[in-house]
């Protein structure tokens, strides 16, 4: 029950970072800063296709496993018993967020699911195994371009271009 739980944490994630602005190269090694969904309609959609298909049935989940989880301390047990409200109330605000059509405050509100989530999982694994989530990150220069790279020579990029500087 708690895995299942416990799986959820990627499309959170996933979702958080469409929607946080981010240093992304292109593909001549360029960065620029680039949000993908940036708010509006279309994009205001595809957090609602999330909080439908993930986030509501993660709260649903939450729900049922606080019921059944066996904690040592009643405290926590008290704790674990509060997060699928909590849940329900960061879902109705996301509901509003989308509603508003604004990037920053759905980001906002799928950070404290975000947030949520962890701490049920910590609370969780204080008598139950979890598997923690570690998301993947972006290759370096020198993975991405290999010896195209300039980091392959020895040498660095310089900021803004493709051209190699010396160290």
């Amino acid at each position: 029950m708690v895995d299942s739980i416990a799986a959820y944490q990627k499309p959170v994630f996933e979702l958080l970072d469409q929607l946080r602005p981010s240093n992304v190269p292109s593909p001549i090694g360029v960065y620029a800063m680039t949000q993908v969904l940036k708010g509006g309609k279309e994009d205001s959609n595809v957090v609602l296709g999330y909080l439908s298909s993930y986030i509501s049935p993660l709260q649903k989940k939450m729900s049922e496993a606080a019921g059944k989880l066996k904690l040592p301390s009643s405290t926590d047990q008290e704790r674990l018993a509060i997060l699928p409200s909590l849940m329900k109330g960061h879902i109705l605000e996301l509901e509003q967020a989308i509603n508003e059509m604004k990037a920053e405050s759905q980001a906002k509100e799928v950070e404290e699911v975000q947030e949520t989530l962890a701490e049920f999982l910590k609370i969780a694994s204080t008598n139950y195994e979890v598997k923690p989530f570690v998301p993947t990150r972006p290759l370096s220069d020198a993975e991405l371009f290999g010896p195209l790279g300039c980091e392959f020579w020895g040498k660095k990029r310089v900021e803004g271009s493709n051209a190699c500087a010396s160290n």
